[in-house]
């Protein structure tokens, strides 16, 4: 999914107009994008799955997101959808944890899907990790797609204990993911200096300390890197930093499934069940 195709083009219009002539227009309009999710249609498929799927609503720093509980308790596994993301696109590796015999949690971060508001930023996804690990773990493996996979190694900042992870297409630098959101927006140098100012200013001025490669060189467990060969969205060169950092890694490439299809594809989904049975 090319999230910069569910975007107004008015939107898009405006912000090439402003970086031209008001780039300080156009960095507040690029912050906007930057913590604004959007939506894509959800498919019949992923209706049937959710409809068979306990929900419960729980409250994150005030705000409610969507749990879908996979089975019963105890929970083994926390799946964690990525930016304009949903639980639903986790569809396939839920049936094939059920099958296996292996009960799961997914849940819908705060402004996606069913879940309220209209902003996020990786670090709310981080903490609703860390509250339902709280509620309903803890768990054998927590995998992360995408910006989930940032979140969820974040999370281990916040006290989340977990043995195994699993990443799949996610950044191994906060450099780099903003700068692929530079590059897909086609935004200036300047807008690109005012984003890292805004890191340094609201968050940390070494910004990096939540990047993965920084985060899993700490990590003692076991992870496996997920990616794909044609991810446009996150290139493969980014698995390869995050699994040479970690002590204990597998890297499993797949090839023409790009940023999103790859969490349909049978292989991927047979690989994170075999690795998160219990040896």
């Amino acid at each position: 999914m090319d999230n910069k195709q569910n975007i107004p083009s008015y939107k898009l219009k405006g912000l090439n107009i402003a970086q031209k002539f008001l780039p300080s227009l156009a960095y507040k309009m690029a912050l906007e994008l930057f913590y604004t999710p959007f939506s894509f249609p959800t498919t019949e498929e992923e209706f049937d799955y959710k409809r068979d799927l306990p929900i419960y609503r729980e409250l994150v720093d005030e705000k409610r997101i969507t749990i879908y509980l996979g089975g019963a308790p105890p929970f083994k596994v926390l799946l964690v959808h990525g930016w304009s993301g949903r639980a639903s696109q986790f569809l396939h590796i839920g049936e094939g944890l059920k099958k296996a015999g292996i009960p799961y949690i997914s849940f819908t971060a705060p402004a996606h899907g069913t879940s309220n508001d209209k902003r996020t930023h990786m670090l709310e996804f981080a903490t609703c990790i860390e509250q339902i690990s709280r509620l309903y773990g803890p768990f054998d493996c927590i995998v992360g797609h995408s910006l989930g996979g940032t979140a969820l190694m974040n999370s281990l900042n916040l006290g989340v204990e977990v043995e195994k992870v699993v990443l799949i297409g996610s950044h191994a630098t906060t450099t780099g993911s903003i700068k692929d959101f530079v590059k897909k927006f086609s935004l200036n140098s300047k807008v690109e200096e005012y984003l890292f100012k805004h890191l340094e200013v609201n968050y940390h001025k070494d910004y990096e300390k939540y990047g993965v490669v920084r985060l899993a060189k700490e990590f003692d467990g076991s992870a496996l890197i997920i990616h794909d060969e044609e991810d446009k969205e996150c290139n493969i060169s980014n698995a390869e930093d995050i699994s040479t950092a970690f002590k204990n890694a597998e890297l499993f490439k797949t090839s023409g499934f790009g940023h999103t299809r790859i969490l349909a594809n049978k292989d991927v989904v047979n690989k994170i069940v075999e690795f998160v049975k219990p040896k």
